[in-house]
């Protein structure tokens, strides 16, 4: 269930500040860019930094390349960011070198003083390498999962419980749901979300004093996908008997069913909607094979034709992220070697960072104007 850094056989460190130089200099050819759907104009935040994770600490970069630089810098390893929801702290994993020691939790402010660490409660424990997210009104910090006691990457016993932390003040309390609690995020409306299983499959809903709990969906899986701004549905990535390939549908939150947004026959995955919710990126294997490659897409939220954003780079079929205000997208190249940014309506070049080692996490902050 967890994903575990990957090291190429080049050295990050040499490729990273290699590549350091360049993207100082900010220089790069204008391409010409598929066109998009019209996009929605609704009051967004500022674009702030993009967060990630490369070898064993944290960068953040602008949108446009620049300015990249350090975040933490200690001997241990810090992943998996993610900015409050007014971007003023970030949330990330602090892994121990020692797989077997539980992880914690750090929050720090934007300029990465560090202003609390959060340890598991009792009965509980944070696997090594785990990530943190906000709920939609930024109080509390939820893990994503949480095992028994003595756990480990090869071994591990899933718990039905969530722990629920107080951002401010540390404290926790835990709710249980009766069935191990998977991929736990805040859902726009501030209930939590879950799936389960080895597949993550299914949609639980719960709210954070552990009333409500409800299924929304059975069949779906429920770890690469995301929430449309107001709450109503989350997208998701269908497959099975009924799906030649992978299709991008949408799972009405109220339980209702479950609509086709973007059929085959070619495999799509992993659809990211935009914050102001008028459109949908997500990767796209043309040929529909599971193995790609894929290219990054975009299609009206409400479905109809994708359109490429730039067929000739490559990347991983994995959830992306947006810019606050819908200008730019982050994704990753193939073997996660890579962070690369889209610029989706202003027709610059994609611009390449390297992130050997990632966990996979991409956060960006908002800045409120």
């Amino acid at each position: 269930m967890q994903t575990r850094a990957r090291y190429g056989a080049v050295p990050w460190a040499v490729v990273f500040f290699a590549t350091l130089a360049l993207l100082i200099v900010g220089t790069g050819a204008a391409i010409a860019l598929g066109q998009s759907p019209q996009q929605t104009h609704v009051p967004l935040p500022k674009n702030g930094l993009l967060a990630f994770d490369a070898g064993t600490d944290i960068w953040v970069v602008n949108d446009d390349g620049t300015g990249l630089r350090q975040f933490t810098a200690t001997d241990q390893a810090e992943t998996s960011p993610y900015w409050s929801p007014d971007g003023t702290r970030m949330a990330y994993w602090l892994r121990p070198t020692d797989d077997r020691v539980p992880g914690s939790i750090v929050i720090a402010d934007a300029n990465g003083v560090i202003l609390r660490t959060i340890t598991p409660p009792s009965g509980v424990a944070f696997p090594p390498t785990g990530a943190a997210l906000w709920t939609a009104d930024g109080r509390y910090l939820v893990p994503g999962l949480e095992w028994a006691p003595g756990g480990t990457d090869e071994s591990n016993v899933v718990l039905s419980t969530i722990a629920i932390f107080d951002a401010d003040s540390g404290e926790s309390h835990t709710i249980d749901v009766g069935i191990p609690a998977v991929q736990v995020r805040s859902t726009p409306g501030g209930q939590l979300a879950f799936g389960t299983g080895d597949s993550d499959l299914g949609l639980w809903l719960v709210d954070t004093d552990g009333q409500n709990l409800r299924q929304v969906n059975w069949t779906i899986p429920t770890n690469q996908g995301s929430f449309t701004p107001d709450g109503t549905s989350y997208l998701g990535q269908a497959d099975g008997p009924d799906y030649p390939a992978r299709d991008l549908v949408a799972i009405a939150m109220d339980g209702s069913g479950v609509r086709t947004l973007v059929p085959g026959p070619a495999d799509d995955v992993s659809p990211a909607v935009s914050p102001d919710g008028s459109r949908i990126a997500f990767p796209r294997s043309k040929s529909g094979s599971n193995d790609g490659p894929f290219h990054l897409y975009l299609v009206p939220s409400q479905g109809g034709n994708a359109v490429p954003i730039d067929d000739r780079v490559e990347i991983e079929p994995r959830v992306g992220t947006w810019s606050p205000d819908g200008s730019h997208f982050a994704a990753w190249t193939p073997g996660d070697e890579q962070v690369v940014i889209f610029d989706i309506d202003g027709g610059s070049a994609p611009v390449f960072i390297p992130s050997p080692g990632n966990n996979g996490r991409l956060s960006w902050q908002g800045v409120t104007p």
